[in-house]
Protein backbone atom coordinates (compact mmCIF):
# COMPACT_ATOMS: atom_id res chain seq x y z
CA UNK A 1 0.00 0.00 0.00
CA UNK A 2 1.27 3.29 -1.15
CA UNK A 3 0.05 6.74 0.17
CA UNK A 4 -0.97 10.35 -1.86
CA UNK A 5 -0.55 12.54 0.93
CA UNK A 6 -1.46 16.58 0.75
CA UNK A 7 -1.33 19.02 3.89
CA UNK A 8 -1.61 22.51 4.50
CA UNK A 9 -1.65 24.83 7.52
CA UNK A 10 -2.40 28.39 7.42
CA UNK A 11 -2.09 30.46 10.59
CA UNK A 12 -1.77 34.07 8.68
CA UNK A 13 -5.22 36.16 9.36
CA UNK A 14 -5.93 34.24 12.03
CA UNK A 15 -7.54 36.33 15.15
CA UNK A 16 -6.80 33.73 18.36
CA UNK A 17 -5.97 30.29 17.81
CA UNK A 18 -2.39 27.96 16.56
CA UNK A 19 -1.88 25.11 15.06
CA UNK A 20 1.23 23.02 14.27
CA UNK A 21 0.93 20.27 11.87
CA UNK A 22 3.94 17.87 10.88
CA UNK A 23 4.11 14.85 9.60
CA UNK A 24 6.67 12.44 7.69
CA UNK A 25 5.86 9.78 5.34
CA UNK A 26 7.90 6.82 5.88
CA UNK A 27 9.81 4.62 3.77
CA UNK A 28 9.95 1.41 4.30
CA UNK A 29 8.34 -1.15 2.15
CA UNK A 30 4.88 -1.19 3.06
CA UNK A 31 4.50 2.65 3.02
CA UNK A 32 3.05 4.34 5.72
CA UNK A 33 2.61 8.06 6.81
CA UNK A 34 3.05 9.41 10.88
CA UNK A 35 1.17 13.20 11.52
CA UNK A 36 0.50 15.08 14.48
CA UNK A 37 -1.94 18.04 14.63
CA UNK A 38 -1.98 20.45 17.68
CA UNK A 39 -3.51 23.17 18.57
CA UNK A 40 -4.12 25.70 21.23
CA UNK A 41 -6.53 28.78 22.35
CA UNK A 42 -4.83 31.50 21.42
CA UNK A 43 -1.66 32.48 19.92
CA UNK A 44 0.50 33.53 23.22
CA UNK A 45 4.39 32.78 22.67
CA UNK A 46 4.42 30.10 24.98
CA UNK A 47 1.51 28.29 23.48
CA UNK A 48 3.00 28.74 19.94
CA UNK A 49 6.18 27.50 21.10
CA UNK A 50 3.86 24.46 23.11
CA UNK A 51 2.24 22.96 19.92
CA UNK A 52 5.06 22.76 18.00
CA UNK A 53 7.17 21.01 20.75
CA UNK A 54 4.37 18.94 21.36
CA UNK A 55 3.87 17.70 17.34
CA UNK A 56 7.36 17.48 17.12
CA UNK A 57 7.52 14.90 20.46
CA UNK A 58 4.28 12.95 18.98
CA UNK A 59 6.29 12.22 15.66
CA UNK A 60 9.17 11.24 17.62
CA UNK A 61 7.34 8.69 19.96
CA UNK A 62 4.76 7.62 17.29
CA UNK A 63 7.33 6.23 15.34
CA UNK A 64 8.04 3.42 18.73
CA UNK A 65 4.62 3.14 18.94
CA UNK A 66 2.13 -0.29 18.32
CA UNK A 67 -1.51 0.07 18.62
CA UNK A 68 -4.35 2.09 19.88
CA UNK A 69 -3.12 2.21 23.21
CA UNK A 70 0.15 2.85 22.08
CA UNK A 71 -0.93 6.02 20.70
CA UNK A 72 -2.77 7.22 23.42
CA UNK A 73 0.06 7.03 25.67
CA UNK A 74 1.87 9.03 23.07
CA UNK A 75 -0.10 11.84 23.13
CA UNK A 76 -0.46 11.34 27.11
CA UNK A 77 3.29 11.36 27.52
CA UNK A 78 3.84 14.37 24.43
CA UNK A 79 1.12 16.53 26.64
CA UNK A 80 2.49 15.82 30.02
CA UNK A 81 6.07 17.06 28.58
CA UNK A 82 5.08 19.94 27.13
CA UNK A 83 2.75 21.18 30.24
CA UNK A 84 5.67 20.64 32.30
CA UNK A 85 7.59 23.10 30.62
CA UNK A 86 4.98 26.00 30.00
CA UNK A 87 4.01 28.61 31.52
CA UNK A 88 0.72 30.53 31.39
CA UNK A 89 -2.26 29.02 30.96
CA UNK A 90 -2.60 27.98 27.49
CA UNK A 91 -5.12 24.47 26.74
CA UNK A 92 -3.64 22.62 23.85
CA UNK A 93 -5.10 19.96 21.76
CA UNK A 94 -3.24 16.85 19.98
CA UNK A 95 -3.83 14.04 17.89
CA UNK A 96 -1.57 11.59 16.46
CA UNK A 97 -2.73 9.52 12.95
CA UNK A 98 0.07 6.23 12.00
CA UNK A 99 -0.45 4.72 8.62
CA UNK A 100 1.13 1.67 7.90
CA UNK A 101 -0.13 -1.40 5.50
CA UNK A 102 -3.77 -1.82 5.91
CA UNK A 103 -4.37 -0.13 9.17
CA UNK A 104 -4.66 3.00 10.29
CA UNK A 105 -4.18 3.80 14.09
CA UNK A 106 -5.13 7.40 15.59
CA UNK A 107 -5.81 8.56 19.00
CA UNK A 108 -6.39 12.71 20.18
CA UNK A 109 -8.36 14.95 22.25
CA UNK A 110 -9.38 18.25 21.58
CA UNK A 111 -11.05 19.67 18.17
CA UNK A 112 -9.21 18.29 15.72
CA UNK A 113 -11.09 15.29 13.37
CA UNK A 114 -10.43 12.64 11.67
CA UNK A 115 -12.70 11.84 8.47
CA UNK A 116 -12.31 8.54 6.47
CA UNK A 117 -13.83 7.95 3.10
CA UNK A 118 -14.44 4.70 2.22
CA UNK A 119 -16.89 2.78 -0.48
CA UNK A 120 -18.87 5.92 -0.34
CA UNK A 121 -19.29 6.22 2.89
CA UNK A 122 -17.72 8.91 5.71
CA UNK A 123 -16.72 7.69 9.53
CA UNK A 124 -15.82 10.18 11.70
CA UNK A 125 -13.81 10.64 15.27
CA UNK A 126 -11.92 13.40 17.23
CA UNK A 127 -13.53 16.17 18.69
CA UNK A 128 -14.06 14.99 22.05
CA UNK A 129 -12.94 16.19 26.09
CA UNK A 130 -11.67 12.67 26.81
CA UNK A 131 -8.70 10.79 25.00
CA UNK A 132 -9.77 8.59 22.78
CA UNK A 133 -7.58 5.52 20.26
CA UNK A 134 -8.63 3.61 18.02
CA UNK A 135 -7.85 1.54 14.86
CA UNK A 136 -9.37 1.13 11.63
CA UNK A 137 -9.02 -0.85 8.28
CA UNK A 138 -8.68 0.44 4.51
CA UNK A 139 -8.18 -0.41 1.02
CA UNK A 140 -7.01 1.24 -1.70
CA UNK A 141 -9.45 4.03 -2.88
CA UNK A 142 -10.17 5.00 0.83
CA UNK A 143 -9.19 8.65 2.12
CA UNK A 144 -8.22 9.91 5.58
CA UNK A 145 -8.39 13.31 6.42
CA UNK A 146 -6.80 14.49 9.94
CA UNK A 147 -7.99 18.72 10.06
CA UNK A 148 -8.40 21.29 12.90
CA UNK A 149 -11.85 22.39 13.13
CA UNK A 150 -11.36 25.65 11.94
CA UNK A 151 -10.63 23.65 8.60
CA UNK A 152 -14.11 21.33 9.03
CA UNK A 153 -16.52 23.70 10.01
CA UNK A 154 -16.78 25.50 6.77
CA UNK A 155 -17.53 22.26 5.19
CA UNK A 156 -20.37 19.61 4.83
CA UNK A 157 -19.70 16.22 4.34
CA UNK A 158 -21.07 16.00 0.88
CA UNK A 159 -18.58 18.61 -0.53
CA UNK A 160 -15.69 17.07 1.16
CA UNK A 161 -17.09 13.66 -0.68
CA UNK A 162 -17.79 15.31 -4.19
CA UNK A 163 -14.15 17.34 -3.60
CA UNK A 164 -12.54 14.01 -3.54
CA UNK A 165 -14.55 12.07 -6.34
CA UNK A 166 -13.44 14.82 -8.71
CA UNK A 167 -9.90 14.79 -7.69
CA UNK A 168 -6.89 12.51 -9.49
CA UNK A 169 -5.02 12.77 -6.34
CA UNK A 170 -4.53 14.58 -2.79
CA UNK A 171 -2.91 17.88 -3.96
CA UNK A 172 -6.22 18.38 -6.02
CA UNK A 173 -7.93 17.45 -3.83
CA UNK A 174 -6.79 20.10 -1.46
CA UNK A 175 -7.05 22.42 -3.97
CA UNK A 176 -10.86 21.99 -4.34
CA UNK A 177 -11.33 22.33 -0.73
CA UNK A 178 -9.45 25.41 -0.12
CA UNK A 179 -11.07 26.83 -2.71
CA UNK A 180 -14.34 26.60 -0.94
CA UNK A 181 -12.60 28.33 2.49
CA UNK A 182 -11.81 31.33 -0.32
CA UNK A 183 -14.86 31.67 -1.50
CA UNK A 184 -16.27 31.88 2.48
CA UNK A 185 -13.60 34.40 3.52
CA UNK A 186 -16.88 35.96 5.99
CA UNK A 187 -16.21 32.35 7.56
CA UNK A 188 -12.25 32.93 8.46
CA UNK A 189 -11.33 33.79 12.19
CA UNK A 190 -10.21 30.49 13.21
CA UNK A 191 -6.82 28.56 12.50
CA UNK A 192 -7.14 25.83 10.13
CA UNK A 193 -4.81 23.11 9.28
CA UNK A 194 -5.38 19.60 7.57
CA UNK A 195 -3.46 16.94 6.00
CA UNK A 196 -5.13 14.17 3.62
CA UNK A 197 -3.99 10.80 2.59
CA UNK A 198 -4.99 8.67 -0.60
CA UNK A 199 -4.33 4.96 -0.56
CA UNK A 200 -3.10 2.99 -3.32
CA UNK A 201 -2.13 -0.46 -4.17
Amino acid sequence: MRFDVAGFSDRAGCSFNCDSLLWREKKESDGGVLAALCSAGDKRPESVRAVRLTALRILELAGEADGAEAAERTVKTALKETYAEMSGDAVLDAFTLTLAGDRAVWAGVGSAKLFLFSKGEIATVGSTVELLSGSVGFAAGDALMLCSDGFYKALNSLEMQIDLFKSADAARWLDYMLLRHVERLHMAGDSMSVLLCIAHE
